[in-house]
């Protein structure tokens, strides 16, 4: 009877363990995709405002 205990306290364990590792790394997974989404916005926003500004440079001096 006590070794059918252990040995189901043990399964437990080791199933919240797997579970527990498991969201870690979906949590892990989730933030490194935000943090690229994050950076790739970032690259292409600043990509727009640098070209947006060369344009407005080449007008200008077309003007002049």
């Amino acid at each position: 009877m006590v070794v059918v205990v252990v040995v189901v306290v043990l399964v437990v364990v080791v199933v919240v363990v797997v579970v527990v590792v498991v969201v870690v790394v979906v949590v892990v997974v989730v933030v490194v995709v935000v943090v690229v989404v994050v950076v790739v916005v970032v690259v292409v926003v600043v990509v727009v405002v640098v070209e947006e500004e060369e344009e407005e440079e080449k007008q200008v001096e077309e003007e002049e």
